[in-house]
């Protein structure tokens, strides 16, 4: 009979909100504010965070209010109303006006016995300073009875973590013993929209806190509200220690309006010093041999300027002065934006990534600042003088988005890396993956496309991202929601093209390459929506790809680089000892974004320090190829399995039925071989104690549920070939329960011993109480926590018992 689906609940946003009262100590007196009358600005965003919950989720709590006097009298009467005790342990927590969850943990909480709380709080009022900048809003106090900690995470349905409300993530922090754990819990009502009465968070168990968590998860979702939760288990309670709104309030842009009202192309220009590149051009200069191939390809990537007149530039690098007949040129160019790239004959290939490029050139003025400046400085720095330089511009072409892609000329399978806005700088951003099967192993030159590409893609959020201002300066932009979960690449039509396209371009040039695409251009500016701009050999001998471990230990201290002052306080604590064991690179400043000497200094001192750099961007950008290139152990955050598999792989292992095909789904082959006989029963035994460590392995319920379903598929797989029915195995257990028992009593065996020989004589008998005290004393010693499980004996089978 098939499962009746609940019926459509109506959910709307319902702001977090205080459900229970609050407890308000101010100098001598005590008032208790009721739901309606409880503000922020009274008790702080902790205090308020823990009265939107229900108060059975959460231990009893006041607030002190901050800058009141402390009357001891007040504090015991408050304790007092809610059963709290002076002997007993409590936390005493900041809670400020202003510390939102962006500011979690920066503020301070201390233990101490409720006899002392006056105390503490003066002496947590005297460290604020050091915590606090100047001027900074008033720090209220939460007081609430400490608990004891077998198990602490976060419960979080934030917009950065899930596109959709109803998908959870709970962690579980790491513990001395215990790496960090991370599980998704999905809120899906038409499965099971039964109410759930608002009672305590029950949880005997480690595997049921993501039960508990869910529950808390679904109470949320029916209020449309986005929380990050704190938690703490006790052993046989869950309680919620802090609620944080993260109702997604920031303000951002579309990266699609950034493209809006782009120019028409212009008319033919007349220069003095710049000229339009020739076909020697093409073929001396690699930035525009890039392009020559392009064209071979079909695609018109528009007009390119070339000055390579040495007078011209040993001017501007000596006397740092523009020509009247340079300035002439720079205003006839900048009529459009215009972009001017640097090459040179003579430039060693250990600097030839990320040669000095101009934004978005606008005016004269811009353009001269640029090339006196910018350019001079770079060039000097480097002793690129005589190089054999030269200048190549070309009017920008705007585009939503851009992409990397990699290609090989004999592999069906084509990586493609997208963002919004340029692929700026070094590419720290997080970006979205397609991986395109296209379904040919060896490409003839005029092959066309086939009808059936297959696209794989995995998308991410996607919160900063690089493009031009109202001034056509590249800086950081931050994406409002919908975009930032969205498909950086609106069109499938447009990631086949750039799939096959890009196989294309790796067969002309007989090697594998990694191309940068341009997509969404306006169809004023070019006939193609997307265009290959520049493309460089992949031939980048780097250590297999990896991701940032979901499971991290207690011991890891992580940090992570937004700014300059974020790599600078690094710095510092790294020559001061601290042992830091991974970087997390998120750039919110250009400076850092585009700056190759960071990413060197930071891969030194990666190596140095031996911390491991995380990344949210892709194995093909500029900064994993940089770090890995200098020995850095690099991991990206979120990578796909796509990025991570090995071109070949053995397992030798049984599978299920349909695994292979879903594996060749994929664009992989497989290599099958068919079992019979004894040969079968040996590999099903094997899959069976496979299975059996999965399911010691698994860590929640549903974990558990899955690797349970798993290891019976393979058992009855076995029972069957063997000829075993479930009536025989059924009929078996019940016997073996009968004679020995189940397993209802929890009882561990840990120790026998032979029984002296004179208690085997049938004379002697025990006396009542000695056999008494004997059966107290098997049930007397009880073990609830794992680190105190005795060792198994290992390499003894224990047969019968």
């Amino acid at each position: 009979m098939a499962t009746k689906r609940a019926p459509v609940k109506k959910r709307l946003h319902q702001p977090l909100s205080p459900v229970t009262g609050v407890l308000l100590v101010n100098g001598g007196g005590i008032t208790e504010l009721s739901p309606a009358q409880v503000k922020v600005i009274d008790i702080g965003l902790k205090g308020f965070g823990l009265s939107c919950i229900p108060t059975v989720w959460t231990k009893p709590f006041f607030v002190v209010a901050a800058n009141s006097d402390l009357s001891e009298k007040a504090l015991t009467a408050a304790m007092l109303r809610l059963n709290i005790q002076p002997s007993d342990t409590l936390l005493v927590r900041s809670s400020g006006i202003d510390e939102s969850i962006e500011d979690r943990g920066a503020l301070i909480s201390e233990q101490c016995f409720g006899s002392r709380i006056k105390e503490r709080i003066e002496h947590l009022r005297q460290q604020l300073p050091t915590f606090q900048e100047e001027g900074s809003s008033p720090v209220h106090w939460v007081i609430q009875p400490l608990i004891s900690t077998q198990a602490k995470g976060h419960l979080s349905n934030e917009r950065r973590l899930n596109k959709d409300l109803r998908d959870w993530v709970a962690e579980v922090e790491a513990s001395p013993g215990s790496p960090s754990e991370a599980h998704r819990i999905a809120i899906r009502t038409w499965r099971d929209d039964t109410p759930r009465l608002e009672q305590g968070l029950v949880c005997r168990y480690r595997a049921n806190l993501t039960d508990q968590l869910e529950t808390v998860a679904r109470w949320t979702y029916d209020r449309m509200l986005r929380v990050h939760y704190e938690w703490v288990w006790d052993g046989a309670q869950v309680f919620i220690v802090q609620a944080d709104s993260c109702e997604d309030e920031r303000l951002g842009v579309d990266p699609k309006t950034l493209v809006h009202g782009a120019s028409h192309k212009s008319s033919p220009i007349e220069l003095n010093l710049f000229r339009v590149a020739s076909s020697e051009d093409f073929e001396n200069f690699r930035k525009l041999e890039n392009a020559a191939i392009y064209k071979e390809q079909g695609y018109d990537v528009g007009s390119f300027f070339v000055l390579d007149d040495e007078t011209t530039l040993d001017s501007l690098l000596e006397s740092g002065e523009c020509s009247d007949l340079l300035k002439a040129d720079l205003i006839a160019l900048t009529k459009r934006p215009l972009v001017i790239r640097t090459d040179g004959k003579s430039i060693p290939d250990e600097k030839k990534q990320m040669l000095p490029r101009s934004d978005e050139l606008r005016s004269l003025e811009t353009a001269q600042s640029y090339l006196t400046k910018t350019f001079a400085d770079k060039i000097k720095t480097a002793s690129l003088e005589k190089a054999g330089l030269c200048l190549i511009a070309h009017h920008f072409i705007p585009a939503t988005s851009s992409a990397w892609c990699k290609a090989h000329p004999d592999q069906r399978r084509v990586r493609i890396e997208s963002l919004w806005g340029i692929p700026e700088g070094l590419y720290w951003y997080a970006h979205d993956v397609f991986d395109v099967d296209t379904q040919v192993s060896k490409l003839t030159s005029n092959q066309s496309q086939p009808n059936d590409l297959k696209i794989r893609e995995r998308l991410r959020y996607k919160e900063r991202f690089v493009a031009p201002d109202e001034h056509g300066s590249w800086i950081v932009q931050r994406t409002i929601a919908g975009p930032d979960w969205s498909r950086s690449i609106q069109r499938e039509e447009w990631i086949k093209e750039i799939a096959w396209s890009s196989r294309r371009i790796a067969n002309a040039i007989g090697t594998s390459v990694v191309i940068m695409w341009f997509i969404d251009i306006p169809q004023n500016i070019s006939q193609h929506r997307v265009i290959p701009w520049y493309h460089e050999l992949a031939h980048r001998e780097s250590p297999p790809s990896k991701a940032a471990p979901r499971k991290k230990t207690s011991s890891e201290i992580e940090w992570v680089i937004k700014n300059t002052t974020d790599w600078q306080s690094l710095q510092e604590s790294l020559a001061q000892g601290v042992a830091i064991a991974r970087v997390r690179v998120e750039p919110t400043e250009p400076e850092l974004v585009r700056s190759q000497k960071f990413a060197g200094a930071l891969a030194e001192s990666a190596k140095q320090y031996n911390f491991i750099v995380e990344l949210s961007g892709g194995i093909l950008s500029h900064a994993y190829y940089m770090l890995t290139s200098k020995g850095c152990e690099v991991e990206c955050i979120d990578l796909d399995d796509y990025a991570t598999e090995e071109d070949e792989a053995e397992f030798n292992k049984l599978v299920r039925d349909k695994i292979p095909e879903f594996i060749q789904s994929r664009g992989e082959n497989v290599e099958l071989v068919q079992l019979e006989g004894e040969a079968l029963i040996e590999a099903l035994r094997r899959k069976l104690i496979e299975e059996s460590f999965e399911v010691f392995d698994a860590k929640t319920t549903g974990q558990i549920t899955e690797e349970l379903a798993d290891l019976l598929e393979v058992a009855n797989a076995l029972a069957s070939r063997l000829g075993i029915t479930s009536e025989a195995i059924d009929a078996t257990r019940r016997k073996k329960a009968e004679g020995r028992g189940a397993f209802d009593q929890a009882l561990m065996l840990t120790r026998t011993a032979l029984t002296p020989p004179l208690l085997h004589s049938s004379s002697i008998e025990i006396p009542e109480k000695q056999r008494a005290d004997s059966e107290e004393q098997k049930h007397k010693k009880t073990i609830s926590e794992i680190t105190k499980l005795p060792r198994t004996s290992e390499g003894i089978h224990l047969g019968k018992l």
